[in-house]
């Protein structure tokens, strides 16, 4: 059989009665399949069960056995056990990744126009209702709330984006965006900046910390940090 390496000892907490072992190379791995494992060793009655990269192990054998004995693969999810051992693997991974991460926020009703353009980050957030268009890359703390209509061609990072606005076009990085406003197309908001209620920002740059207060409109123009502009 195989032998167990020394160093998995030292880690063991031998408090817990199973102890999984996991191959480093496969990081897709989820939480429902690590769940499904430990099952099937419980409900199997042995010591150790062996997965396509790793294994589940009762802790006391684990604790007291030089090898391990089984030959039989249990077969979970086909995806979570993809190697990344070349770039190529490592593009298939992603993309897998990018596909659950789509998949997740549709089952919570968000829209996707075009999936194969769409990236969003893992730690993104958003609400239900939401339209998302073509060629839209969202990252960072990002939260999308509520009914919200990003366009094509938006990049956004780390921002808040209220209920019912929508954005066209345009980069928004750091900042806030508030309800039912309306960016673009073709605006740049930058880092720290603020858009209040019933804006609308089109075709302008805003600088780093610039404010627009509730019911703003500002066409093709720059606001400048110092600037705080109602009405116009």
């Amino acid at each position: 059989g195989d032998e167990i390496p020394s160093l998995v000892r030292t880690l063991i907490n031998r408090e817990n009665g199973i102890t999984v072992v996991l191959f480093s190379d496969t990081p897709l791995i989820t939480k429902q399949t690590v769940f499904d494992a430990v099952e099937e060793l419980r409900a199997s009655g042995k010591n150790v069960i062996k997965l396509t990269r790793g294994y589940v192990f009762n802790t006391e054998y684990l604790l007291s056995a030089d090898k391990i004995y089984t030959q039989e693969t249990h077969y979970f999810e086909v995806d979570d056990f993809v190697t990344a051992f070349s770039f190529k693997q490592i593009a298939l991974i992603s993309d897998i990744l990018k596909n659950r991460i789509l998949e997740y926020h549709m089952e919570r009703g968000v829209h996707f126009e075009d999936m194969a353009s769409a990236f969003i980050g893992c730690d993104v957030k958003i609400g239900k209702g939401v339209t998302v268009g073509p060629n839209n890359v969202v990252k960072g703390n990002t939260y999308i709330k509520d009914n919200v209509v990003l366009g094509a061609n938006n990049v956004l990072d780390t921002c808040i984006v209220e209920e019912g606005a929508r954005v066209l076009s345009s980069h928004v990085s750091g900042s806030y965006i508030g309800e039912n406003s309306v960016v673009g197309p073709f605006a740049h908001i930058r880092t720290g900046s603020i858009i209040g209620p019933s804006c609308v920002a089109e075709g302008c740059v805003l600088a780093e910390n610039s404010v627009l207060e509730e019911g703003t409109c500002c066409v093709a123009g720059n606001i400048t940090r110092a600037e705080s502009k109602q009405g116009e």
